[in-house]
């Protein structure tokens, strides 16, 4: 089991730390719940954007799992471990996965890329939100009925916000459009944290595949059981 875990996410909505909390610890509520309560050390990173994460990866893989001394010193005083696994959270963006992997391994020191796992939302985090339209109209306690019905026209039940959303427009345009629409706003950085913890994480497993996979890994990684 890992003990110290560093997640790089790319934007706002996944790790802008605010009222609302981090995207990530929301819809992974119950899971860095079960990291505190086993003294699992775990840490996020923000980035401002794609590119921003993908510059800096190297040297934020490096930093996490083989830090300077003042870092180790840091850490044995604190009686945690040296940092041993990175999850990368990135927007897919409808971009070629293959390439992306590519890109960040290139950046990565072949020596960590083990202890490395590359996850994507895909289109974006906000298809999350879609997945489960009661839960994300729960943000807006005065959401008239008419949202919630544009939300699951917008994804029939049987499909997956990940198939049948691309990006012409992405999730989040879809989201800023229907809550426009119906006298209502989405920001990224406000509506989309409190949506991320308000949101069934099982309906939204069931729903996207590459959340799925992504919390799998980590439940795995800390053995986690439900």
């Amino acid at each position: 089991m890992i003990r110290n875990i560093l997640f790089i996410v790319e934007g706002q909505t996944e790790g802008l730390a605010n009222v609302f909390g981090k995207g990530i610890h929301n819809i992974l509520r119950n899971e860095f719940d079960f990291m505190r309560q086993q003294f699992i050390r775990h840490q996020m990173l923000r980035k401002n954007g794609k590119y921003d994460l993908l510059s800096d990866v190297g040297f934020d893989v490096s930093q996490h799992l083989n830090p300077p001394k003042k870092k180790r010193q840091k850490l044995k005083l604190q009686g945690s471990p040296i940092g041993d696994y990175v999850f990368i959270l990135r927007d897919l963006d409808c971009e070629n996965k293959l390439a992306i992997h590519q890109e960040f391994f290139e950046k990565i020191n072949s020596k960590f890329q083990n202890c490395v796992e590359i996850h994507f939302a895909v289109q974006e985090i906000e298809a999350w939100m879609i997945a489960h339209p009661e839960g994300f109209c729960s943000v807006y306690p005065n959401a008239p009925p008419q949202l919630l019905k544009d939300l699951k026209k917008l994804v029939p039940q049987k499909e997956s916000p990940e198939t049948s959303i691309d990006c012409d427009p992405k999730p989040a345009k879809h989201l800023e459009i229907l809550t426009a629409k119906n006298g209502l706003k989405y920001r990224k950085n406000i509506e989309g944290p409190q949506a991320l913890r308000l949101v069934d994480s099982d309906i939204v497993a069931a729903r996207c595949p590459h959340f799925q996979k992504f919390r799998d890994s980590l439940r795995k990684k800390i053995s986690y059981f439900c």
